[in-house]
């Protein structure tokens, strides 16, 4: 009763007040410049992409962040090869790190991914991995080096391993019933 009697007290703007509220103007969208760099697009030699092992494309829309997006380029591998692509994405996303002979435990690896970058995904597609990190541009440096570590330096165990593989086989998927 005191639910209704809310409902029934409540009354909508007239129709009146509803048009005297001005509707957007699309003319009016001021839209960020943008500046795009990759291999081939470089005006005055910005940035030497000659020494990456992978395609990188940057658009600049002059902001105080940085999305970068890798692209690792499936193409050698095996249909079989392939079907072990998520495995190793989680692998990826959740091991410890070995670089120099020194083992950071996947804690050290969530402290510096929480320092240098606000945000790490990986996706797989049929042709290739993306990887795409955001960072503060006053940490760019220590984002692309977080970044770099993680690709080129992961530490894989048995034991991590095991347990992605046993994460996997309990995820339970939706099934049809008739």
């Amino acid at each position: 009763e005191e639910l209704e009697a809310a409902l029934e007290s409540q009354t909508l703007p007239s129709d009146e007040i509803l048009t005297q509220i001005p509707l957007g103007d699309v003319e009016k969208i001021q839209f960020r410049s943008l500046n795009s760099y990759n291999r081939t697009l470089n005006p005055e030699k910005l940035f030497n992409f000659s020494g990456l092992p992978f395609k990188i494309h940057i658009d600049d829309v002059k902001s105080k962040f940085v999305t970068i997006y890798v692209y690792i380029d499936l193409e050698g591998l095996t249909v079989r090869q392939r079907k072990y692509l998520p495995l190793l994405i989680d692998l990826w996303t959740t091991s410890p790190m070995k670089k120099n002979g020194t083992v950071t435990d996947i804690g050290g690896v969530i402290k510096r991914y929480n320092k240098a970058l606000l945000k790490l995904e990986m996706s797989q597609g049929y042709s290739y991995i993306t990887i795409g990190a955001q960072a503060e541009l006053l940490k760019l440096k220590e984002g692309i080096s977080f970044l770099s570590d993680r690709i080129n330096y992961p530490y894989f165990t048995m034991k991590e391993l095991n347990t992605t593989v046993g994460n996997r086989l309990n995820v339970r998927t939706p099934g049809a019933s008739s």
